[in-house]
């Protein structure tokens, strides 16, 4: 009843409204398990119709994962775990709602970024079919790795095409909300001395899979929330801030020290005058936090002991000997099969080194070693070239920009950019999912950003 009046169902809607229910009824009955599957089709549609509301909050979950990566089965080498359908169902969604909005005659925006982007995944696509050619089924872990960057790629696309001058202050906050689970979970384990224990060291990870991801992922986000703060004085940012800093001391991710302190210089580069004591007071606090610490102390201890001999002797004393001898073993494997590489994602095939109790190799650690290996030097340029035009974009982006609110967004996600660059010759951040989709969807909201017309003075807090 609606207003005193009874609303009764049409016929057309009634029969509808029948078959649904019969239908459901008996898969209810024949195929129990598959009803979670009925039900999903009114939540994608509910999911598609506000998709401006839920997307974000959507993008918020995937911080929260990577602790069920277990969760899941598998289909020869390929795991399909909780994350891995949440790589699906964006490209499913994304896919749906794209694909609606050309068959309505809506212009899907596309940035130079995107038609990048979209190039190299095209590109890649031989190399699965290579992997699958020389490994047989186990190549199969390759098209599971085209799907996650396809995902990355087309929640890019996305996410550009989303945001708009009225919703935009609401999508950037409504991402911060991933912060909760893996801060919450960071803060526990470095109260409870939970986590992950490395010769000794404690190390945080949150709901993160490494102490090295969630660094990157800080790292991420502390130049966000600097950006904020200097939208907005408000105090939550101050605070949030300083948590996410505490944060990624408890790492002990010594690439993720560098990549801070790079991040750092970078935005005091073009800080005025004033806003740099607030990052020299950062970089001083960061410093006495983590040399003042006695773990971190006996993780240097370590680092002085690498010299020429224990390299050629390959003795592994520290993580990053171990790196070295690791890259020694796969550039001997790279020899073999200089120009094509053995296959997208082959690297846990053909590495001689096996983490112990799984049998598979370990990863690179050296995003461009990996797609020099996988790919061969035809892989490797299309990356490098890549990753070097994406930068080229951005910087020209953000040398375009007239405005404060998106030209300070797009120097603070170059100066992520750069370090994530250079963090990645040290460790395997091409495959850090958590941090990909966050810097992918931050750099969608900034250039969309740029590209809006009209007065982009306001605050932002």
């Amino acid at each position: 009843m609606e207003n005193g009046k009874i609303i009764t169902l049409k016929g057309r809607d009634a029969i509808l409204t029948i078959l649904c229910g019969v239908v459901l009824g008996l898969f209810s009955i024949l195929k129990p398990q598959y009803v979670w599957l009925i039900l999903l089709i009114p939540l994608i549609l509910i999911f598609i119709t506000s998709i401006s509301l839920f997307f974000p909050l959507f993008i918020a979950l995937r911080s929260s994962l990577d602790i069920f990566t277990d969760v899941g089965f598998y289909i020869g080498p390929m795991n399909l775990n909780v994350p891995s359908f949440f790589t699906i169902f964006i490209i499913g969604v994304a896919s749906l709602y794209l694909g609606v909005m050309a068959l309505k005659g809506k212009t899907i925006k596309i940035h130079k970024i995107s038609v990048l982007f979209g190039i190299w995944i095209l590109l890649l696509t031989p190399f699965v079919f290579l992997s699958i050619r020389n490994f047989g089924f186990r190549g199969l872990i390759s098209l599971r790795e085209w799907m996650r960057l396809f995902s990355i790629f087309i929640l890019f696309l996305l996410s550009y095409n989303l945001v708009r001058r009225e919703n935009r202050k609401r999508f950037l906050n409504l991402l911060f909300l991933s912060l909760l689970v893996p801060l919450s979970s960071g803060l526990y384990q470095l109260i409870t001395h939970t986590g992950m224990f490395v010769k000794g060291i404690h190390r945080i990870y949150g709901s993160i899979a490494h102490p090295n991801a969630f660094s990157l992922y800080l790292i991420l986000f502390i130049g966000i929330t600097y950006w904020k703060l200097k939208m907005s004085r408000h105090i939550l940012w101050y605070l949030l801030l300083l948590i996410e800093l505490v944060a990624l001391i408890a790492t002990f991710s010594l690439s993720g020290y560098i990549m801070f302190s790079i991040l750092s210089l970078f935005l005091l580069l073009k800080e005025r005058k004033g806003q740099e004591i607030l990052i020299a007071f950062i970089i001083v606090l960061f410093i006495f936090a983590f040399s003042t610490n006695q773990q971190f102390q006996k993780r240097w201890e370590r680092v002085k002991l690498i010299n020429i001999d224990t390299i050629k002797e390959k003795k592994v004393v520290d993580s990053f000997t171990w790196r070295i001898v690791n890259w020694c073993n796969l550039l001997s494997l790279w020899k073999e099969k200089a120009f094509f590489g053995y296959g997208l994602q082959t690297t846990p095939i053909i590495n001689p080194w096996k983490i112990p109790d799984e049998g598979i190799g370990y990863a690179p650690h050296n995003d461009f070693l990996r797609y020099l290996v996988e790919t061969g030097l035809i892989g490797f340029t299309f990356y490098s070239v890549f990753v070097f035009l994406v930068g080229y974009y951005l910087f020209k982006e953000y040398r375009s920009s007239t405005t404060l609110y998106p030209k300070t967004f797009l120097y603070t996600l170059l100066g992520v950019f750069i370090s994530w660059q250079i963090g990645s010759w040290v460790d395997n951040f091409i495959t850090s999912t958590t941090f990909q989709y966050y810097f992918w969807v931050f750099l969608a909201v900034a250039l969309k950003s740029n590209g809006l017309q009209g007065k982009d003075e306001e605050k932002d807090g």
